[in-house]
């Protein structure tokens, strides 16, 4: 099982969500949180793709990183909608 941090602000709102949602709930709630940041594997998953081929994409420049200066591929879920928008739309 993946560790995952949650900023003081982003728990506060998790717990709240959860106790009117329920657990399940208020986390699938975050993680569609477009501001969130996740990183390759993630995207990969999200998706539906082989983690190469996000490689690719984003080397190609079709979708944006998060956090360019950091070391390894980081997204917003915002940017991996758009992009999987994009790409069912055959714009890519």
């Amino acid at each position: 099982m993946n560790a995952v941090y949650f900023e003081p602000e982003e728990l506060m709102s998790l717990i709240k969500n959860a106790v009117s949602l329920g657990i399940k709930e208020a986390i699938d709630e975050f993680k569609r949180d477009p501001k969130k940041i996740v990183k390759l594997k993630e995207a990969s998953e999200i998706l539906n793709m082989a983690e190469s081929t996000v490689r690719k994409w984003t080397y190609a420049g079709k979708i944006n990183r998060a956090i360019p200066e950091v070391k390894g591929l980081r997204f917003t879920i915002q940017e991996l909608e758009r992009f999987a928008s994009d790409y069912r739309q055959n714009k890519i």
